[in-house]
């Protein structure tokens, strides 16, 4: 149950980066789009 809060957490405090990550993976995937 800890380690479910601790990640919930992380998510929460690494929503910002994590949906930077995403977007630059999705612009690598198909910069042509």
């Amino acid at each position: 149950m800890e380690k479910k809060e601790e990640e919930k957490g992380r998510r929460r405090k690494s929503g910002k980066e994590i949906i930077m990550q995403e977007e630059k993976e999705r612009r690598g995937a198909s910069p042509m789009v």
